[in-house]
Parts: C-alpha cells; sequence; structure tokens
C-alpha cells in the first residue's frame, strides 16, 4: 500500500520553482511483521539561464536513505538529440536485515555511493547514463543470540569504476500508475 500527500509548489524568485512532496509505504508479510517508509521529496527548478535543477529524497522508516543529485544541462546537442546533462549525486542507505526463521541474527547494511554522470535524456521516453561512480557497504551484526557457532565479524567493500545506466519510461503517472512500464537498468 503506498499513498502520496502534501504536494505543494512555491516560487522563491523571479523563475524559481520549488516542489515538495510526502509519501507513506505501508508493508506486512502477513506473519506478523509489518514496515513502513516515509520519504520526503524536494525538486529546486531553474537555477540558473539553463534550468540547472536540484533534486533531494530523504526516507526515514524500514530503510532509511538519503539522495541529493546536482543536474545540469549542458545546452549541447548532437544531430537530433536532446541536450546533454552533466549529473552529481551523493546518496546513502542504511538496511537492517534478521534471519526470518529463528530470529537469532540481525545485520545492518550501511551503503554510500557518489558519483557525476554525462547523460542524455531522451525526450519523454527515458535517459542514458555514463559516469564515475564510487561505492562503500559496510555490514555489521546487531544482534546475535548466544549460540550461533559463527563468530559475528563486521565487513566493509569499497568500488570504483564506470556506471552505466538506461531508463525508459513510459509509465502514465509516476507515484499511482495506471498504464505503461518502465525498464531501469
Amino acid at each position: 500500500m503506498a499513498g502520496t500527500a502534501c504536494c505543494s509548489t512555491s516560487k522563491t524568485s523571479p523563475g524559481v520553482r520549488t516542489t515538495c512532496a510526502a509519501r507513506l509505504d505501508l508493508s506486512t508479510d502477513f506473519e506478523g511483521l509489518g514496515s513502513f517508509n516515509l520519504k520526503l521529496s524536494h525538486n529546486r527548478y531553474w537555477l540558473t539561464a539553463i534550468e540547472t535543477e536540484w533534486r533531494n529524497r530523504l526516507q526515514t522508516g524500514a530503510i532509511p536513505a538519503i539522495f541529493t543529485e546536482l543536474y545540469h544541462p549542458l545546452n549541447w546537442t548532437v544531430g537530433l538529440a536532446n541536450d546533454w546533462l552533466v549529473a552529481g549525486y551523493p546518496t546513502g542507505a542504511v538496511l537492517f536485515t534478521a534471519q526470518a526463521a529463528t530470529r537469532s541474527r540481525a545485520n545492518k547494511r550501511t551503503t554510500s555511493r557518489a558519483g557525476i554522470d554525462l547523460g542524455e535524456p531522451w525526450g519523454r521516453f527515458g535517459e542514458f547514463r555514463l559516469g564515475l561512480g564510487t561505492q562503500r557497504v559496510a555490514a555489521s551484526p546487531t544482534l546475535v543470540a548466544a549460540g550461533l557457532s559463527i563468530p559475528p565479524t563486521a565487513t566493509q567493500a569499497s568500488e570504483t569504476g564506470l556506471r552505466l545506466a538506461v531508463v525508459v519510461d513510459q509509465l502514465d503517472f509516476a507515484s499511482f500508475p495506471q498504464h505503461g512500464y518502465r525498464l531501469q537498468r
């Protein structure tokens, strides 16, 4: 079950527009466990004459997360292509997992990412991005039963590399789609 509420738009200066939205996602496994995620969104448009945007997402609940991105069109077109863009982003998320059958072990996984992309929107069809990114993942046990034979250890890993992202979005509404599809890789 999901719902969107509290959508607003305000103009802070000539040409600059700000939108805010909130969404509440509720879920259950029908075995007594339920969770929620409250998602807050803030977008600020037209920061420059060529329509630079600042996009922010904050999520609290079962999977706390944060995302911010500065999306800057380059005002550069090649042939029939749309305007190219550059975007920089840092993100972070925390995920708690538990061993469902015995509930003898729970883990906390923290993921943080940062990167910069060069991309091209495909009009109303989606977009393509290629960029350099880095990711760090840390996992640590948070609850361990006394009888486990494997000692709990914390681990972490980092990687840096090229990132390719393709999004095809044909949904009629982003929040409550009734028709269409979205493919992301």
